[in-house]
């Protein structure tokens, strides 16, 4: 008795389940296509169809409807702008066998020729801090007795740590002797 009972119980939720289904369905829906570019198809079975596209065509437009507002398409532009936070600009001033050169002057300068310097440490390191980001700007090296590449051109967008400066003596070693000559 149980049993039966319980199958019967079943068989009516099933029943149940299927009128709530099929009432809840009834109707014909319509999705109109929108085509902003290529691509996009037909897809059915069944009573539905559903055509697609690769796009949307309100794109990149506000569309509000209180309570609910979205942007339509698949992001919203930002524009690119500097950022307002400051970074530093930091790297060595050595040798060619990487000994740092203490003492060396760094020059930074922006596109509107505004300088700044910083004195390198006894290991060679160098930093400047608080750099607007976002634009370009010419570092240069000098210490005495060394030669150093023409000017590095760097674009700032972050902090940049290896802005390194390599400086020649100009001296050659004779092999013969082991004494130092200029060229």
């Amino acid at each position: 008795m149980i049993t039966s009972s319980r199958v019967i119980l079943k068989f009516v939720f099933v029943c149940l389940l299927a009128v709530i289904t099929s009432s809840q369905s009834g109707g014909q829906f319509v999705i109109n296509p929108s085509v902003i570019a290529a691509g996009g198809g037909t897809s059915s079975g069944g009573q539905f169809t559903v055509q697609v596209t690769a796009g949307q065509s309100a794109a990149g437009t506000r569309m509000a409807t209180v309570p609910f507002r979205q942007t339509g398409g698949f992001w919203e532009p930002v524009p690119l702008v500097p950022t307002a936070a400051n970074v530093s600009i930091s790297g060595r001033v050595m040798t060619a066998k990487s000994l740092g050169i203490g003492g060396a002057v760094v020059t930074l300068a922006d596109l509107n020729g505004l300088t700044r310097t910083e004195v390198s440490n006894t290991f060679g390191v160098y930093q400047f801090n608080d750099v607007p980001a976002g634009t370009s700007y010419m570092l240069t090296a000098a210490a005495k007795g060394y030669t150093f590449p023409p000017p590095q051109i760097i674009s700032v967008s972050d902090s940049i740590t290896d802005v390194n400066f390599v400086g020649d003596t100009g001296r050659r070693r004779s092999r013969a002797s082991g004494l130092s000559s200029k060229p």
